[in-house]
């Protein structure tokens, strides 16, 4: 597909990448090098896809190597210098969720790409997933009517009882290089299925709270209610979670409902006819939709250009609303939007 794309991995220590290296491979990429301090790391890259030559830090690489696209897996707060050095260069990024730790990072990427005309796209995992992309097709039918509330759950028990790495772990308990807890790990991922049906939020209120991880120094639970003009979203996230409990989204409108398990990828469709529910089949993603980078090579090669969910403009949108919930947080209150 891409046998002239070459591809440069910037940052390993976010686990992610380890699923998406695979992804990358089945474009057709060449894989050129990666960077990353930790020899560990770097090491696994080369033995397990061949990686030639890695180098300790992005910028290095990007100078040394003659790259089209980096895959961005640092920690969220190095997102930022990642992307700057690449569009600097004229490299096109792929950044792993969310944008950044802050708003203000978020903005330096944005600019970053836009003076430089390159393409800069946030991977959000659940958008390639067919229940979400259902969902908004039945949605924008009309079958439930206006959308009156939309709610998100998500989470898991934890990075360390979920088996993430050493390395994933170090700065995931780290409020600075994280931007915060659970709340930016999970919360994310909600905000951005609420602006799929839901537009100009007004304010926003949230709590977070350490509440059975006391030894960390960051939430492992939090709460967002997102205001709208005529509308509302919660947004659940959690790092407390035990078993497979389901990630639940509900579409909620005027003349009915919609429901979906991102665990067992069902989608349930409410409404007064069929008040027990009614199965949404839904159909697999067609190629070129399937992964991120899949998606990407596509939409580059075609000229085309990157749609939502995963733009870097709804990335920015998703990051404002996070950066007003740690605000509210913060300062116990409610926080109106637009962030002046």
């Amino acid at each position: 597909m891409a046998a002239n794309l070459r591809l440069g991995f910037a940052g390993l220590v976010h686990d992610h990448v380890w699923d998406l290296a695979p992804q990358w491979r089945e474009t057709g990429v060449e894989f050129v090098a990666a960077a990353d301090p930790h020899e560990p790391l770097r090491q696994r890259m080369q033995t397990d896809f061949g990686v030639a030559r890695t180098y300790q830090t992005i910028p290095e690489m990007i100078a040394a190597e003659e790259l089209d696209i980096v895959q961005v897996t640092t920690t969220n707060a190095d997102h930022a210098d990642a992307v700057e050095a690449a569009a600097a260069a004229g490299v096109h990024c792929v950044v792993e969720k969310p944008m950044a730790a802050t708003l203000a990072q978020a903005d330096r990427m944005l600019a970053a790409a836009e003076r430089a005309g390159t393409r800069l796209m946030i991977n959000w995992p659940i958008a390639w997933q067919p229940i979400y992309k259902k969902m908004r097709e039945v949605a924008a039918t009309g079958a439930i009517g206006r959308v009156l509330q939309v709610k998100h759950r998500g989470g898991h028990s934890g990075p360390r009882s979920f088996g993430c790495s050493e390395y994933f772990t170090d700065w995931l308990f780290d409020a600075e290089r994280n931007g915060a807890g659970a709340f930016i790990d999970y919360s994310g991922y909600g905000v951005n299925i609420v602006l799929d049906y839901l537009s100009d939020a007004g304010a926003v209120y949230a709590h977070a709270a350490n509440l059975a991880q006391s030894a960390d120094p960051v939430d492992d639970n939090g709460l967002m209610i997102v205001k709208f003009a005529n509308a509302m979203a919660l947004v659940e996230s959690t790092w407390t979670e035990q078993g497979a409990i389901p990630w639940n989204t509900f579409v909620l409108g005027e003349s009915g409902a919609l429901m979906a398990d991102y665990r067992s990828r069902d989608l349930v469709q409410f409404d007064q006819a069929n008040r027990a529910g009614t199965p949404v089949e839904c159909e697999s993603m067609p190629e070129g939709y399937r992964n991120a980078p899949e998606y990407f090579v596509v939409r580059l090669l075609a000229g085309a250009p990157i749609e939502n969910p995963t733009t870097a403009e709804r990335g920015r949108a998703v990051q404002e609303i996070l950066q007003a919930g740690l605000d509210s947080i913060a300062e116990n209150r409610e926080v109106a939007l637009p962030l002046s």
